[in-house]
């Protein structure tokens, strides 16, 4: 079965050279970033990778596994830190950086739901 083209161009039209370059890819180097997001208790509460265009733009966010979410969304009581471990992972494979315990300083998804004491 074949899929449609994702474009909706003349098949023989050109693209413009601006367009082509804003839709070519960076190089290695540039085109990914790992980011954790640190709340306003100084605690990270998300972790994810970012794929960039040649313009550094955003075009793929991928949410890593939430040590504060179940796999079904809903909030933990207590961390569960063994859901860092694909973090863990990329950092050491594509960083060179072994796990860092300030990912597993955070106490609650976010500084208005707090989990202290829980459990």
């Amino acid at each position: 079965m074949a899929f449609p083209p994702l474009h909706r161009r003349a098949p023989r039209q050109r693209v413009e050279p601006p367009r082509r370059r804003r839709w070519r890819p960076p190089p290695p180097h540039q085109a990914r970033e790992l980011y954790r997001r640190v709340n306003a208790d100084g605690a990270p509460d998300s972790w994810g990778l970012r794929l960039l265009n040649g313009h550094d733009e955003q075009q793929l966010t991928v949410l890593l596994p939430n040590p504060f979410l179940s796999d079904h969304h809903e909030y933990l009581l207590a961390p569960d830190w063994s859901r860092l471990a694909l973090w863990d992972h990329l950092r050491k494979e594509y960083l060179g950086l072994p796990p860092d315990a300030f990912d597993r300083t955070g106490h609650a998804l976010h500084p208005r739901v707090s989990m202290r004491g829980w459990a």
